[in-house]
Parts: C-alpha cells; sequence; structure tokens
C-alpha cells in the first residue's frame, strides 16, 4: 500500500507503507524480549539462591555457560559479599 506524501517544497511522493508481515514480527519480537527479560529473573533468582547455599561461582559459571564475572555482577546486584 501506498501512502501519498508532499515534502516542504509541495513535491508529492509515494511512500510504501510497513507490511503485515513487518507489524507481525515487531510484535513477535516484543513479546520475546518481555519472554527473555523473565527468563533472565528467573536465572538471576537462581544463581543468587544458589550462591547462598554455598553454590561457588565457578560452578555456576561451568552451569550455566555465563562468565565468572557475570555471576559475580549477579551476586553484587543482589547485594551478597564478594567471594573469598
Amino acid at each position: 500500500m501506498t501512502t501519498i506524501l508532499a515534502n516542504r517544497h509541495g513535491i508529492i511522493s509515494g511512500m510504501p507503507k510497513p507490511s503485515t508481515r513487518t507489524a507481525r514480527a515487531t510484535t513477535s519480537y516484543r513479546r520475546a524480549q518481555k519472554q527473555l527479560g523473565r527468563a533472565r529473573a528467573e536465572l538471576h533468582a537462581a544463581i543468587v539462591a544458589d550462591l547462598r547455599a554455598g553454590v561457588s561461582q565457578a560452578e555456576l559459571a561451568r552451569a550455566t555457560e555465563l562468565t565468572r564475572e557475570t555471576i559475580r555482577v549477579v551476586a553484587r546486584d543482589a547485594g551478597l559479599p564478594p567471594a573469598r
């Protein structure tokens, strides 16, 4: 579908509108972003619970395939003391 627009010089040009496919893909992408946010929060909560239970950062890094630095950031953000 084409929308007719006039620019500031009065020139009229046809400009295509985004397709329904793009709209559907955008909706799907936004939904996936929300799901990822929830999954990340769930993973971080599980990591914090394991750290509090005494699981080492190295073991969590191996189990989650996250870096130890990421595990440390999750721990710090949860208010846990640095690992010794």
